[in-house]
């Protein structure tokens, strides 16, 4: 295996002016990227901090949620890592996607565990890698399906489960194994046979087997790929973790006018910089849900009073306060309160997040001042394009650098398949359709005095012989494409594999397409390597 590091082109983003140009987006977050200081400075703040949650509480709730789910020795020895004062975590997370979801999740899972061993290296603290599973999300369509490619290299989803519309957090959906069985059925018949197939296939029907919900299945995956590197996992949704956080909800809702205050502040900021907001704030929102009758309902906060969005029950601060205490598991966050619930469970030294994540957070460095905390550092996400052998030998044959592979093919293709005929057809026709008009026009000019209805059909008789000069070159280049057809279906192959839909893999494919290929292995390398993580993004040459 061969990793290289690739500069990908700049987008206008919030994000990318984090990561290269700080001082303009400085006001929006609290360290710059990439700097040990910043991470120096970080460490001393957070383990100073107080209004968080108990160190020993939080290390229980994840021993417990880790050995039902996630039971290996290193994972264990992390947690209980997490009880020393001078400790501290690199966290990240996302959605509880089906087989993972797509590769950026894998790939922010490697992130974290690179960056948490570097900095416990250079702090020589203990710093502690955690990946937030986001069990409480209740979008099935996000999390339900794989992209797979046939042999007629068209892009299809296979999903998992029917959307019955119900809005039950992802982490309390129960899996059924008929369910897996037929989704694991369409999955089995995307990918080719290989020597690996049965062995992953058969993994993931054991795995659902130990699972109750659709997050456990997430999560014993995710044991699966990383436990013996000490990810130590948590589940926004499980029990074991609400009593830990009712306090937080409790001041969230005292502070649920004041939070959107702060957030619209932020929201401003980020639009005086001339970048549209990520995510929407309404003023009457409290950034909170409760459960009613087994469904999350958004809370909205009408002068003292609150309403649930869905139900339309009434509640008292009061009695949410009192709900918080007795039932917190009632209780689940939304885009805006999940960051702040993390930092006041977690000593977070780093955040990883993607691009989209980077930008939204901007919105939110008064937010963290409300609740008495400081945003931590915001550590992009490593990207990393995975390279089959077959495409890494058409990248080699035909001198393609990842760029050209990336996002100049199309170019590059065209221009191949001009250099491939000693004709070049379009300045062909192009100059056979101009002299052929100015015949037209010189030969038939004496007919114009006839009268007008002779001159129009003229102009319609022109217009029919240079639609069919048009029909006869797009014959001429379809028979130069049928006759390359075999290095064009090359051309297709990497494009296909490198940016499905003109996305970056990353976003589209799940890692088992690659582990049907050539098995988990490498998955394993890419952890292990010793990485420059001020690089944001990888080839790796499987």
């Amino acid at each position: 295996m061969h990793i290289q590091p690739v500069h990908l082109p700049r987008r206008h983003s919030l994000s990318d002016l984090y990561i290269h140009d700080f001082e303009r987006v400085s006001a929006l977050y609290e360290y710059p990227p990439y700097r040990q200081d910043s991470f120096d400075r970080r460490w001393q703040k957070v383990t100073r901090a107080e209004n968080r949650a108990d160190r020993s509480a939080l290390a229980e709730a994840l021993h417990v949620y880790n050995e039902r789910v996630n039971r290996h020795q290193a994972v264990l020895d992390n947690i209980r890592l997490l009880e020393r004062r001078d400790s501290v975590v690199v966290i990240g997370g996302q959605q509880a996607g089906v087989m993972t979801g797509p590769l950026y999740t894998i790939s922010k899972a490697v992130t974290i565990l690179q960056l948490a061993r570097e900095q416990q290296e250079k702090l020589g603290v203990p710093v502690v890698p955690v990946f937030w599973i986001a069990g409480e999300d209740h979008d099935l369509l996000e999390v339900n399906h794989v992209w797979v490619t046939g042999e007629d290299m068209r892009l299809r989803k296979v999903r998992m489960g029917q959307d019955d519309g119900f809005k039950r957090s992802i982490g309390l959906r129960p899996l059924t194994l008929s369910e897996v069985d037929t989704f694991l059925k369409a999955v089995a018949d995307a990918h080719p046979d290989s020597h690996y197939k049965n062995t992953w296939l058969h993994k993931l029907r054991q795995l659902a087997e130990q699972s109750k919900t659709w997050s456990d299945w997430f999560a014993q995956i995710f044991h699966w790929f990383f436990a013996r590197a000490g990810l130590v996992l948590f589940d926004s949704a499980a029990g074991e973790f609400k009593q830990v956080a009712a306090p937080f909800y409790a001041r969230l809702i005292e502070e649920a006018e004041r939070l959107n205050e702060a957030v619209l502040a932020g929201t401003r900021h980020v639009e005086q910089l001339g970048f549209r907001p990520q995510v929407e704030v309404l003023p009457q929102q409290a950034n909170l849900f409760v459960e009613e009758n087994g469904e999350r309902q958004l809370l909205l906060k009408q002068g003292d009073a609150y309403t649930s969005k869905g139900e339309g029950a009434h509640y008292t601060a009061s009695q949410l306060k009192d709900l918080a205490c007795t039932q917190p598991e009632k209780f689940s966050t939304n885009v805006v309160s999940r960051p702040l619930l993390q930092d006041y469970l977690f000593p977070t030294l780093a955040c990883v997040l993607g691009p989209g994540e980077i930008a939204y957070w901007g919105q939110y460095r008064q937010a963290f001042t409300l609740f008495g905390h400081q945003m931590p550092v915001l550590h992009p996400r490593v990207g990393f394009t995975l390279v089959e052998r077959p495409v890494a030998k058409t990248m080699q044959s035909f001198d393609l650098s990842p760029i050209d592979a990336m996002f100049r093919l199309d170019d590059f293709r065209e221009q191949w398949l001009r250099t491939q005929e000693d004709i070049d057809v379009e300045a062909l026709f192009s100059q056979l359709a101009e002299g052929m008009a100015q015949l037209h026009e010189t030969t038939l000019q004496p007919l114009r005095s006839v009268n007008r209805g002779v001159e129009e059909l003229a102009a319609k008789n022109r217009e029919r012989i240079l639609r069919e000069l048009e029909y006869l070159e797009g014959q001429v280049q379809k028979a130069i494409r049928l006759k390359h057809r075999a290095v064009l279906q090359q051309f297709d192959r990497v494009q296909l594999s490198l940016m499905p839909h003109g996305k970056l893999q990353e976003r589209v494919y799940n890692v088992f397409r690659y582990v049907n290929l050539y098995g988990r292995d490498w998955l394993d390398t890419l952890i292990g390597e010793r990485l420059d993580l001020t690089h944001s993004h990888y080839m790796v040459y499987l």
